[in-house]
């Protein structure tokens, strides 16, 4: 409940801009002390509580990438380190539905982890992402780092996908938050070390979250990252790049 209002509280800095300190400020505050009360009782997953803990988990991680994505600022490796941060912690709800998978198939959450379960050997259709494949398959990167992009891209072009029927937003946006609950623990030390590659492939991931700016928790987010990761990879790489920003431009 505390996360909730945390929630809450968040987006009505946005409404409120008058009043944005005292919300961020009241939205800190609230999830500090969900977190607080939810480590104080260090619980074993069980059948009773593996939906509130999974909703929690949820819900934290959309308060920290709204946090995260609002973050401004021209130095971007500050902002990179908050995005990986929130990723590593994301992956922590990963980590609570793999303890408890068996006892959530068995609740009202089944036909979303049905969802998660067809994304095992998930093989995107669309094209967006061919660009990508052309980069990764040539990159100078070790096998495994390698293999972490081109998984990264593969869920990406599933998000891509899904987003194909523009009618159901609530649907696309599910499915954008969940692409960084996807990645590996190697993409994001990729992104640390703000490999190009692994820059290129979430400024593809922006073109997404572009898409859906006109919720509050993304807004202008997507255009941001575009335009600082084409700056910050610089000219050897623009075209690679040259996708993400003619989505930025003016339609005609």
């Amino acid at each position: 409940m505390h996360e909730i209002l945390a929630i809450a509280a968040r987006h009505l800095s946005i409404l409120r801009p008058a009043q944005q300190e005292f919300y961020i400020h009241q939205a800190t505050q609230l999830q500090t002390h969900a977190i607080s009360l939810f480590n104080s009782t260090k619980p074993d997953v069980t059948a009773d509580n593996c939906v509130p803990m999974f909703l929690f988990s949820s819900l934290l991680g959309v308060h920290v990438l709204c946090d995260t994505l609002a973050f401004r600022d021209d130095d971007f490796c500050a902002f990179l380190k908050r995005f990986t941060s929130y990723l590593q912690l994301h992956r922590g709800v990963r980590a609570v539905t793999g303890r408890s998978w068996h006892l959530l198939r068995k609740t009202e959450l089944e036909p979303i982890l049905q969802i998660g379960e067809a994304l095992a050997e998930v093989q995107g259709m669309g094209e967006e992402c061919d660009r990508l494949r052309t980069l990764i398959t040539s990159a100078d990167l070790g096998p495994s780092s390698i293999k972490a992009c081109q998984q990264a891209i593969e869920y990406l072009q599933w998000v891509f996908d899904s987003q194909c029927k523009p009618s159901e937003l609530d649907d696309i946006v599910h499915m954008v938050f969940s692409w960084p609950l996807l990645v590996s623990s190697e993409y994001t030390d990729l992104l640390l070390q703000q490999r190009p590659e692994a820059l290129i492939i979430l400024a593809y991931y922006a073109v997404l979250l572009h898409y859906c700016r006109e919720i509050w928790v993304i807004g202008d987010s997507g255009q941001f990252l575009i335009q600082h990761i084409t700056r910050h990879v610089g000219t050897n790489w623009e075209e690679w790049l040259a996708w993400p920003n003619e989505v930025l431009l003016p339609a005609s």
